[in-house]
């Protein structure tokens, strides 16, 4: 019997010692700091930023919400033509850097969405027009103009394009893309795949995109499945991945070097939820998560 004791004291001991060393690396990783920033926004599958103003778009693209980071409040939404979410996912939403007209207050809105009946995914460029009583101090409501679709090349086991999910440099003002081979029976299927385009003149309706259109394409030793939103700050490309059954991580990749710098673990930070939207605000990496949380990231590679 008393190695029964003896067994169950060892047992406890071991799980104290893990516990402890496991905290004790938590607690000693400065290189990483998450913090809330607001709770209980809208549902949302991706979203995009200008300025103060954070877009937050849902799944099958149906509505469009409109917050203010600034003082932290919703300003207005507005009600897209409901489609099948199937393939108007919303993937990615990302502003670019060009205006549709020169006076116009916002930059083109892309949303990236699944592929179509003949595996291209693609992208719609819209137009956001903003109202108010006060001059744009204060707006009051958006209506939304689609101006363009950019169809990505057709699917391949070589070019690994499927599930595309766009993001635009800033800087650069380059397209980002990362996907992935959606077929289950080939050896690279679900490895992430970077690629790199021109930004299309916004005034062709439907511009078509083609494997020799690529500026620069490469192959991450990470699994691209579950790929959630992204944002490019100073070189690096922040993507969000998972959800709850899978885990949920943010990869920061080094566009530079062309290799995977850091991968963190989000459920560590008390994230439980499916993040979704990544975007810069105030020169920090923000991120929401699906049910409307905010959380603000700071690591060493974006300080």
């Amino acid at each position: 019997m008393k190695y029964f004791y003896y067994i169950l004291i060892t047992l406890f001991l071991c799980n104290i010692i893990c516990i402890t060393s496991c905290s004790n690396d938590y607690n000693n990783d400065d290189s990483v700091i998450i913090t809330h920033f607001a709770d209980d926004i809208v549902n949302n599958q991706s979203v995009a930023v200008y300025n103060d103003y954070l877009f937050l778009v849902s799944i099958g693209c149906k509505d469009i919400v409109l917050y203010d980071l600034k003082i932290k409040k919703i300003l207005c939404s507005i009600k897209l033509k409901c489609r099948t979410p199937s393939i108007y996912h919303c993937n990615q939403a990302t502003f670019g850097v060009n205006f549709y007209l020169v006076d116009d207050y916002f930059p083109l809105l892309y949303i990236s969405q699944r592929a179509n009946e003949v595996n291209r995914c693609f992208t719609e460029v819209f137009r956001i027009i903003p109202s108010s009583d006060d001059g744009l101090k204060n707006i009051s409501s958006i209506e939304v103009e689609k101006v363009q679709t950019i169809y990505y090349p057709v699917m391949s086991n070589e070019n690994s394009m499927g599930n595309v999910n766009t993001v635009i440099d800033q800087e650069t003002r380059l397209i980002y893309t990362y996907s992935r081979n959606n077929n289950m029976e080939d050896d690279n299927y679900g490895v992430c795949k970077i690629s790199c385009f021109e930004i299309p003149d916004v005034h062709h309706k439907e511009v078509y995109l083609e494997d020799e259109d690529m500026i620069d394409s490469y192959i991450l030793s990470c699994s691209a499945i579950n790929m959630q939103g992204g944002c490019v700050k100073d070189g690096n490309l922040y993507v969000l991945q998972g959800n709850s059954s899978v885990g949920m991580y943010m990869n920061i990749i080094n566009l530079l070097s062309r290799q995977l710098e850091k991968r963190i673990d989000l459920m560590l930070y008390g994230i439980y939820d499916e993040p979704e939207g990544c975007f810069i605000y105030n020169e920090k990496v923000m991120f929401t998560t699906i049910h409307g949380s905010i959380w603000s990231m700071i690591t060493n590679t974006s300080r």
